[in-house]
């Protein structure tokens, strides 16, 4: 195989370059003197100082680290190829990469760094640092690794864009934000950056390859990006510092490629956990409370006389996946701490000791069950941080052992204001406690999961004694063991229950299937093309079209079960598919998005009330609003380079449902659609697509009528003429293998509760469909169960 790169070995210069970039040091001095990217030739170091570029070590420490510092601020030294000399050179080759290792030494020779950078044939380098201690006596260093100083990707840096992976992520302008430390997924939720501009199409991608999950920070504050790690760390002599690899990609394109090559690495270095079936198929995400009718209950809770009362709650909101908090015991009752008007109602105690007012585990068993038999599931939360001042493990002592300390010896936190005392996750006996909690919830009343409340969203030090921590920020190792503890507890208890947290880190994937997600940008969430398996959900507050412009469940409020409805045939691919580059609509206002099938794509759009640039805009209570559009109209979407590959087009209109052909034109490769409705799903078909497959919308009914189904194939050209599949309609007891083209009649029985009943048609051989009958109430109601709406 031909070389396409080669070795820059001049008086001045060492490093080597490909057709797409060229990476070059000092001779003398080995600092760094160019990233240049040849594909639109531009050279990313503008305006280079004289620091980093592309290390700096950090020693001579005047105190102890504390998280809040910059490690410059607290150290007499700093080490850099500017203040050390460079001892030795060598170019390394093989395995399709050219390499190139330098040796730096400080001037009182009491640290050596060794940095090594081997370019690939495809634009990216794999980065490696290690610093050894080639002096008498002990020392501490810290290192910011890589380092890369006056960072500016084509003619100005204000046009600069960069990933926020704040949760799921989102783009903004490259100095708007900080970064952060990872592990708290507010901050910093995955271990990548890209930086690039739009117009130049220059792109510089950061992945740090940490299987570990070492302590580190981002530094973003444009012109620099830097990664910290952090606390110091003691070498004595002789004793080496391996810093994780870092991968940097330079090229044209945007925020993307960087995207893919992590999941590339990720999903082989931490091996996600695998989503139940029922989580692959889940339709839809909310969270629900508990109250007893007649009782005290937090406002918006679903009221109800028992747990065994579960499905009606389901029957008025059929999402697929509740998940149920106030669900313990001293949930029961208001609690007034001093001056607090209007009283503050306990959502956990951290017990976890099922509500005997509701009927206890035996009622809420019963509850689950035919939740279940109405094909839906159900999770509970759980608080994975907070425990309150009422519960049994305060009133023995052991939450307040169990506290996280600060440096000053108090266990305060932000919410000691409610009475909460606030876990540290490192604490073998929380870990312990919080596991068989979970599990024992599962196994008493046969639930689907669990989500562990708060976690994800912290990186808090520690210095209780009690814990024996090595060192104060062990806090993603705590996090790791927790979940480790919880995961295995909950899926022995059920192998297809599943484990979420409230904000999303990467790293929990080996634990966890997801988190929530409380974003909402206008670009589809970083996260969605990074990760394998692991997939937030959606907060119900951001809305169903939201939900289907992220490719990931949850939204509610709406016309959200026209949405799961359209979404039913193409369920894998819009969920689980590979994400392509987005279509462009002739308006800014319409918002598109392609996800890859086996057989076809999935084109979702919306036009959307909203021109902001980078994250929809919140209302006045703070949440998201993003709705739709009241202007009306045809609109152009053009899908590239699939003019060869789509044989015909099917769209929905997710306001009114109706599947229909949509006419598409192609030019120059690609593919022109005129869809004219508000939101809509498209459904690009392959030759040799399966069959779409229809019953149509469902009128209401009451308890006692037959319903004629008629089952027809959607499909245009290219599809077979008949096909069978899967009616289930499990809330009202059918299951049966039905011909299509072909007929059933629905009896639904005489003392069917009123509510609403999914009812979907599928197999593996055709794209499916779902819908919900309502029944109404055949005479005098029985009392309304008072759902919350998510």
């Amino acid at each position: 195989m031909e070389t396409r790169f080669t070795h820059i070995d001049t008086c001045d210069l060492l490093g080597f370059e490909s057709p797409e970039a060229r990476i070059a040091f000092d001779r003398k001095g080995g600092w760094l003197v160019t990233l240049w990217n040849h594909l639109t030739g531009d050279e990313y170091l503008k305006d280079p100082r004289k620091i980093g570029n592309p290390f700096r070590a950090h020693t001579d420490f005047i105190r102890p680290f504390e998280l809040e510092d910059d490690p410059a601020d607290i150290a007499r030294t700093a080490l850099d190829p500017f203040s050390c000399r460079l001892v030795s050179t060598a170019f390394e080759d093989g395995r399709g990469a050219s390499g190139l290792k330098m040796v730096y030494r400080d001037r009182a020779d009491h640290w050596e760094i060794h940095l090594g950078v081997a370019l690939s044939q495809a634009g990216s380098s794999e980065w490696t640092l290690d610093v050894i201690n080639v002096g008498a006596d002990p020392d501490e260093v810290m290192v910011d690794f890589p380092f890369f100083e006056r960072l500016c990707l084509g003619p100005t840096r204000s046009k600069n864009l960069a990933t926020v992976l704040d949760q799921a992520g989102h783009i903004a302008p490259a100095g708007d934000h900080p970064g952060g430390i990872y592990g708290n997924g507010g901050k910093w939720s995955m271990q990548w950056h890209c930086a690039f501009d739009p117009d130049s199409g220059s792109a510089l991608g950061l992945i740090i390859k940490d299987p570990d999950v070492r302590n580190k920070r981002l530094g973003n504050d444009s012109p620099s990006v830097r990664v910290s790690a952090f606390p110091a760390v003691e070498l004595k002599p002789g004793e080496r510092l391996s810093l994780p690899p870092a991968e940097i990609l330079i090229y044209r394109g945007d925020w993307r490629r960087t995207a893919k090559e992590y999941y590339a690495w990720f999903a082989n270095a931490f091996r996600p956990l695998k989503p139940p079936d029922w989580l692959r198929r889940s339709d839809g995400y909310t969270g629900d409370w508990f109250g007893k009718r007649g009782g005290a209950s937090m406002p918006g809770a679903t009221q109800m006389d028992s747990f065994r009362d579960l499905p009606e709650a389901y029957r008025q909101s059929p999402i697929d996946h509740h998940e149920w908090a106030f669900h313990d015991r001293g949930c029961q009752f208001p609690v007034s701490p001093a001056g607090v008007n209007p009283p503050h109602y306990i959502h956990t105690t951290g017990d976890n000791i099922l509500r005997e007012d509701l009927g206890g585990p035996d009622a809420l068993r019963e509850g689950v069950a035919a939740v279940h038999a109405l094909g839906f599931h159900f999770t509970f939360y759980v608080e994975g941080y907070i425990v309150h001042e009422t519960s049994e493990l305060a009133k023995d002592g052991r939450a307040a052992r169990w506290s996280v300390m600060h440096k000053n010896g108090t266990i305060t936190g932000n919410y000691t204001g409610q009475g909460f005392y606030h876990m540290c996750p490192t604490c073998e006996e929380w870990q312990d406690h919080l596991a068989s909690v979970c599990s024992r919830l599962i196994r008493e009343t046969g639930a689907d999961g669990v989500r562990l409340d708060s976690l994800g969203f912290y990186f808090l030090p520690c210095y209780n004694p009690a814990h024996n921590h090595p060192n104060p920020f062990v806090y993603n190792d705590g996090v790791r063991q927790l979940l480790d503890k919880v995961s295995r507890a909950v899926r022995k208890a059920n192998p297809k229950a599943i484990i979420t947290t409230e904000a999303p880190a990467d790293f929990f994937a080996r634990y966890a299937h997801g988190a929530l997600n409380s974003r909402c940008p206008r670009e589809i969430p970083p996260m969605r093309v990074a990760l394998a398996d692991y997939h937030p959900l959606i907060y119900g507050a951001l809305g169903p079209v939201w939900g289907s412009l992220s490719g990931y469940v949850g939204g509610t409020g709406g016309l959200e079960m026209n949405w799961r409805c359209a979404r039913f045939p193409v369920d894998e691919t819009v969920l689980w598919g590979e994400v392509e580059e987005d279509p462009t609509a002739s308006e800014r206002g319409v918002v598109c998005r392609l996800f890859r099938g086996e057989d076809h794509w999935a084109l979702v759009g919306a036009r959307v009330n909203s021109d902001e640039p980078w994250l929809f805009p919140r209302g006045l209570d703070g949440q998201p609003v993003l709705g739709l559009d009241d202007n009306a109209g045809p609109v152009q979407v053009r899908v590239r380079g699939l003019a060869a590959s789509v044989e015909s087009a099917i769209g929905f209109d997710v306001e009114t449902l109706g599947p229909r052909p949509v006419t598409m034109t192609k030019s120059q490769g690609d593919l022109v659609l005129s869809p004219d409705w508000r939101w809509f799903l498209i459904i690009l078909r392959r030759t040799g697509c399966r069959p779409l497959v229809s019953f149509g919308n469902l009128p209401s009914v009451t308890p006692g009528q037959r319903l004629p189904l008629d089952f027809h194939m959607v499909s245009a050209s290219g599809s077979p003429s008949a096909a069978t599949a899967t009616l289930l309609a499990p809330g009202l007891g059918v299951r049966r293998r039905v011909h299509i083209p072909g007929s059933y009649t629905l009896e639904v029985a005489a003392d069917t509760p009123p509510g609403w009943y999914l009812v979907t048609l599928d197999s593996p051989t055709v794209l499916g469909h779902k819908s919900f009958l309502k029944v109404d109430a055949a005479s005098e109601p029985r009392a309304p169960v008072h759902v919350k709406r998510g």
